[in-house]
């Protein structure tokens, strides 16, 4: 079974910490999940991936990415915003930069100087 602890407030640091035994997972600056399945974690570099329940990173290297709510969310690499699966798999290039999650599966991208929204069926 596994746990997430708040471990120094100072550095504010994270991991998951397996509560059988003790043993934690590398630190992170910061660790989020809308399910408690997949894990949207920042390294101390700034870089954004994802583990899963047990502290095992499934994706690293991101310049942003998204938690999922619903099937989908969104990374950036190399400045190019994707919409990717639950298994990390790119399902779509999204046209646009700061990508958001708004809901399930419904996103939103800015264009030059405009918002659209849009939605990834399944």
């Amino acid at each position: 079974m596994y746990d997430m602890y708040y471990i120094d407030p100072e550095y504010a640091a994270y991991a998951v910490v397996n509560t059988n035994t003790g043993k934690a997972t590398k630190l992170y600056k910061s660790i989020e999940s809308v399910d408690g399945k997949l894990f949207l974690v920042t390294d101390f570099n700034g870089n954004k991936g994802y583990i899963n329940s047990s502290g095992k990173e499934l994706a690293m290297g991101y310049s942003d990415a998204g938690k999922f709510i619903g099937d989908y969310s969104y990374v950036c690499k190399n400045g190019q915003y994707y919409i990717v699966d639950r298994d990390l798999d790119i399902v779509a290039e999204v046209n646009g930069t700061k990508v958001c999650v708004l809901g399930s599966n419904r996103f939103s991208c800015v264009r030059g100087n405009k918002v659209y929204l849009f939605k990834v069926n399944e």
